[in-house]
């Protein structure tokens, strides 16, 4: 998502040793039956090439799909840039200009959006592997069967307009190539020094109370990056929102639906092969470089029925990457990691997430094992995250990658909440800039950097009212 953005450029981030290879294919998915796999490219017209020895009927909708993704994205993308309350006529402007341009494709769009995953899946697709390689991918940003869960199709889109790359070094190198940036402009960053509470004075956000004691004075402001939920209701003081904002924040949808995910590294001695997907194709891709989907529409549906209600699914789907293929760094010479993205889990299971991890986490690596090949031989070590754990780790309500759940509804001025939307909050001084804020989660930047043309535009403001 950063690539819709100047960010990189903007900070200078190459300066401070950022690099990235871009993949093409941007993503694949691999098929249970007779080793069939499905590559999706940035250009849709030889996606649909693939697609069309499966079914030409097919191949067409999913041009037309990609042609009614990218007007969403024309549509959209002027909004997503801009305040969630304040577009600004620059924006307005640009989406007036991008409706008259699509405007064949409006009512499709709409369509769209009011439609489930599964209905927007089964009114185009026929092929059982083009329905299992979208519903993978939907079953991975959250419910297929919720009406609006379609809205998560958008992610096709960004990936088809912006493309899809991976940081030299894993992700951590993109926040380090952030804090080099910060330092150099003067900034200091402390890290393992969790905050337990927003210091509040007179109304305004005067500094944050460390673990530990220790008070840390703001001159300007104090930027949340946690999740809403965790900023309003646990940093604040007691007492510091209006009863109804209050309200309104304990009801900030994270994982509403109870499902959840589990995450799993793995170590291997050796190199994975998706050979035997690469000699039925034949067409020299190298499978090791882009992320797969794994799973069928079906799959998704019972899973989540049975994550909705609490249950361990019999069969997930997986996202997997191997992120030494594009980028061996990341392991000594000859050895891979693997990268396994287990969905949809139940959050809150009828047994203890204590007691179901390594019971979540062998299946989840068996599974990929059934399409991946090496794993079994080369495993040397494996980290299992549920739930609870992510939660713990990286202090985010209810283990959610997302902060706010991911719908039609929780979108622009209504995301995080209704009176919670433009970055600023009612108390003086205290802002939101977290994926959780408008426009998205991801890796894109920009939560956080309206929230900064927010801080800077309002310094000598009055605080906002609730609405």
């Amino acid at each position: 998502f950063i690539h819709a953005t100047d960010i990189v450029a903007d900070l200078g981030l190459a300066d401070f040793g950022y690099r990235e290879v871009w993949l093409d294919p941007i993503w694949m998915y691999l098929h249970e039956d007779d080793d069939l796999s499905l590559a999706f490219w940035r250009d849709p017209r030889r996606t649909a090439a693939e697609i069309e020895p499966f079914s030409r009927d097919d191949a067409r909708a999913y041009l037309n799909l990609a042609r009614t993704l990218d007007a969403l994205i024309s549509l959209g993308a002027p909004l997503l840039m801009a305040h969630p309350t304040r577009p600004g006529r620059t924006a307005l402007t640009a989406a007036a200009r991008a409706v008259i341009q699509h405007r064949r494709d409006v009512r499709n769009v709409v369509t769209l959006l009011m439609s489930s995953c599964v209905e927007a899946i089964d009114e185009r697709f026929r092929h059982p592997v083009v329905r299992g390689a979208l519903g993978s991918l939907c079953s991975a940003f959250g419910p297929v069967i919720a009406d609006g869960s379609s809205i998560v199709l958008l992610a096709l889109g960004w990936y088809l307009r912006y493309g899809v790359s991976r940081p030299i070094g894993g992700t951590q190198a993109f926040p380090d190539a952030l804090a080099a940036a910060c330092e150099k402009l003067g900034g200091t960053i402390r890290c393992g020094s969790p905050v337990e509470e927003v210091v509040v004075s007179g109304g305004r956000a005067t500094g944050v109370r460390l673990a530990g004691g220790e008070v840390l004075h703001a001159g300007t402001a104090v930027l949340a990056t946690c999740d809403p939920r965790t900023a309003l209701l646990s940093l604040l003081p007691p007492g510091s929102l209006a009863p109804s904002l209050e309200s309104r924040a304990g009801r900030i949808p994270t994982l509403a639906s109870n499902l959840a995910t589990v995450r799993v590294d793995v170590a291997l001695s050796g190199r994975l092969s998706l050979g035997r997907f690469e000699r039925r194709r034949g067409d020299r891709v190298d499978l090791r470089l882009p992320g797969v989907y794994m799973g069928t529409l079906e799959n998704a549906i019972a899973a989540e029925t049975a994550a909705a209600s609490g249950r361990l699914p019999e069969v997930t789907n997986l996202y997997a990457a191997i992120p030494t293929g594009p980028d061996p760094s990341q392991a000594p010479a000859g050895q891979d990691t693997l990268w396994l993205y287990a969905h949809p889990m139940p959050l809150r299971p009828h047994q203890p997430w204590e007691t179901l991890r390594v019971q979540a986490g062998e299946h989840a690596v068996a599974r990929a094992a059934q399409f991946i090949d090496g794993i079994g031989e080369f495993e040397i070590g494996r980290a299992v995250d549920s739930p609870p754990d992510m939660a713990r780790r990286f202090r985010v309500s209810g283990g959610s990658l997302w902060h706010v759940d991911l719908s039609l509804f929780r979108l622009g001025p209504l995301r995080p909440a209704r009176g919670l939307s433009g970055y600023r909050t009612p108390v003086e001084g205290f802002y939101l800039g977290s994926g959780g804020s408008h426009p998205t989660p991801g890796m894109s930047g920009l939560p956080g950097r309206l929230a900064g043309a927010e801080i800077l535009r309002n310094r000598s403001a009055p605080a906002r009212r609730p609405v």
